[in-house]
């Protein structure tokens, strides 16, 4: 990063300081969620919750009941 000479520096307390975009959720279309489920490998029951999160980028996101879940995962993939 550079800094013009005479430049507040763009940090307080020693760390760099931004505005991230506000947090905005919605919720996951049911036919999507079946099939990123499938995807996945997972039974639909091991889903607790799902929401889209958007702060610029958008994130899928699932709530897991189950560790166990997580590790096990083995998506399916196409190429």
């Amino acid at each position: 990063m550079r800094r013009r000479p005479g430049a507040h520096p763009p940090h307080r307390g020693g760390r760099l300081a931004f505005a991230a975009p506000p947090l905005r959720r919605s919720a996951v279309d049911p036919e999507l969620l079946a099939r990123v489920v499938a995807a996945l490998g997972i039974e639909p029951r091991a889903c607790g919750a799902s929401q889209w999160l958007d702060n610029g980028p958008q994130w899928l996101t699932l709530l897991l009941e189950e560790a166990a879940t997580v590790l096990a995962l083995a998506p399916i993939t196409r190429r």
